[in-house]
């Protein structure tokens, strides 16, 4: 059966993501900061849940997750761990209100790292902030606030679809990692 399926952006329907830049944030406190993120972090869960019921009543099958769901969440210098919010109680119940009506409603829900998520690369670096960032979307789908189960990203050209569940890596490598399948 062909499972037809919507990616993060919702054009002419009042959802909508909110994310923040690290610029705004530096001039902030670290509470502060953690104050404006929490609240974006609910704003996402709220309308993520939107996002999930517009899929069910529409017989939508799938919907992509914006891997900016929890804004800058893995930013070298202010990035946080989602107890760190002052509303970790409740954002953790909202994800996994999503989480239960995805499952209850057959709605697949995968995650797309952004296009600096590169494994590939000849930096080090760049392969280290790859892992970290694919490591969050791992630790997301093992949260049970989280209604993930699949992370797809793209190596030279190839889209790949990683069960989080099953991340690992070590280094620049040019074929799939354990739990990943061409897609």
């Amino acid at each position: 059966m062909l499972r037809l399926g919507l990616c993060c952006i919702f054009r002419h329907k009042p959802i909508k993501f909110r994310t923040t830049t690290a610029m705004s944030l530096r001039n902030m406190s670290r509470q502060n900061a953690l104050n404006k993120i929490s609240e974006l972090c609910i704003h996402n869960a709220l309308s993520l849940n939107d996002a999930l019921a517009y899929c069910n009543n529409h017989r939508i099958g799938a919907f992509r997750i914006s891997s900016g769901i929890l804004p800058l969440r893995t930013h070298p210098h202010l990035g946080y761990a989602i107890d760190e919010l002052p509303g970790a109680t409740q954002i953790r119940a909202l994800f996994s209100k999503c989480h239960k009506f995805a499952q209850n409603n057959n709605i697949r829900t995968t995650f797309h790292p952004d296009q600096f998520v590169v494994l590939n690369s000849p930096r080090l670096g760049v392969v280290d902030s790859s892992i970290t960032e694919l490591e969050h979307h791992g630790e997301m789908n093992c949260l049970p606030a989280d209604a993930a189960a699949q992370i797809e990203h793209h190596r030279r050209g190839r889209q790949i679809a990683t069960e989080s569940k099953g991340l690992c890596s070590a280094g620049a490598v040019d074929r799939p990692l354990p739990g990943e399948r061409l897609v």
